[in-house]
């Protein structure tokens, strides 16, 4: 249930593969240079047990398919919002290395 005033990152995943996969883990991470995220060489980083939605994971996505999830935003998370120093890393089956792009705020 959202409260007043309550911040959620919403993470959305799309399969664009041409294989099924399993979203196993999500993952937030902050990385100092384009370099170190490229090493997957985190400054910080905080993996989210299980977002808020209704596919929870491990949740298979055929090609084409789409995966919704929410986690709740604290004080730190929006000051690496408002730098964009956030990423968001989805691990899936079909990779050793995770899906990564930079989170990012969606004024209203």
């Amino acid at each position: 249930m959202v409260k007043d005033g309550e911040k959620y990152l919403v993470v959305t995943v799309r399969n664009n593969g041409t294989t099924a996969t399993t979203i196993t883990t999500v993952s937030f991470a902050r990385y100092d240079s384009w370099c170190a995220t490229r090493r997957l060489k985190q400054s910080r980083a905080g993996v989210v047990p299980q977002p808020l939605s209704n596919q929870p994971i491990p949740h298979k996505l055929d090609v084409g398919e789409h995966w919704v999830g929410a986690v709740k935003q604290n004080e730190y998370v929006e000051e690496l919002l408002r730098t964009g120093r956030l990423w968001c890393d989805i691990w899936h089956s079909s990779s050793g290395r995770p899906a990564q792009v930079r989170a990012r705020t969606k004024e209203p």
